[in-house]
């Protein structure tokens, strides 16, 4: 646990802007991660291999010979 008196070197000798820069890229990588996993979660999956299906039995009722 962290003393109240005590510094914290990660955030010594940087201003203000610095401390917002990190927290703002901390907030967007937070961020962008909920996004991807919810695009790219595993529901997304199932329509992708349902259609692949359905290919596969298109592809085999109508397949022609050039």
């Amino acid at each position: 646990m962290l003393h109240p008196n005590r510094r914290m070197p990660f955030l010594e000798n940087k201003g203000p802007s610095t401390i917002m820069k990190s927290i703002l890229f901390a907030v967007a990588g937070i961020c962008a991660a909920a996004a991807g996993w919810i695009v790219w979660g595993p529901k997304r999956m199932e329509p992708v291999q349902q259609l692949a299906e359905s290919l596969e039995h298109a592809w085999a009722d109508h397949h022609t010979v050039a």
